[in-house]
């Protein structure tokens, strides 16, 4: 029975800043989460959710700080056409916060990443 696993990488001292999450889902709920080390700043611009072997119809959410979804409900019943997400969707900006992953219904033990994409 394997359990969930979270990794994060960031990376902030560029002009666009990268934060991933690359996630192995719990084998019995078909859950993720992990949250950055990080505080960070920005405009969200980007989103790519890399599904990798996830079940169609799964749900992502970015939490700031305060507990708002910074995606605006853009991952919600994802599937594997469901790549990319822009500013243009309605993304959110973050100020000096920690950012956590809570994904569901991602089926069992599969792995996948989300990728997203900052300036400012």
């Amino acid at each position: 029975m394997a359990g969930m696993t979270c990794t994060t990488t960031e990376i902030l001292y560029q002009t666009v800043k990268k934060i991933t999450f690359e996630y192995l889902t719990d084998d019995a709920a078909g859950t993720a989460g992990g949250t950055t080390t990080n505080m960070i700043t920005g405009c969200l611009q980007r989103v790519v959710f890399d599904y990798g072997d996830a079940d169609n119809l799964y749900d992502i959410v970015i939490n700031d700080s305060d507990g708002t979804d910074i995606l605006h409900g853009n991952g919600a019943n994802l599937a594997q056409a469901d790549v990319v997400k822009s500013y243009s969707d309605g993304l959110g900006a973050v100020v000096n916060s920690t950012l956590t992953l809570a994904l569901t219904n991602g089926g069992d033990a599969t792995t996948g990443k989300v990728h997203l994409y900052f300036t400012g």
